[in-house]
């Protein structure tokens, strides 16, 4: 991940864009149990993916994506903060 981040990092590089988006993407492929804050946080860079993505399609599968994160954040949050009722 430190390599695809570094490369997402350079400027003047045109793989950038995607290096950005892979490295959410891989994250989200082993997400920690129950954690909230990480799909807030992969949320947060499929959607810094999706402002320097070049083509339409690249940007729109970022934005689902984050949304869908954002969306699974909400889901992990409410769940929490409603314990189900006792057996």
């Amino acid at each position: 991940m430190t390599e695809l981040d570094r490369l997402a990092s350079e400027k003047n590089n045109p793989s950038a864009p995607l290096a950005a988006f892979d490295a959410a993407y891989l994250l989200g492929l082993v997400p920690p149990q129950n954690d909230a804050k990480f799909w807030d946080s992969l949320a947060k860079r499929f959607e810094s993916a999706a402002r320097v993505l070049k083509d339409p399609a690249h940007k729109q599968l970022a934005r689902d994506s984050g949304s869908a994160a954002k969306d699974t954040s909400k889901a992990l949050a409410n769940s929490h903060a409603s314990p189900l009722p006792a057996k």
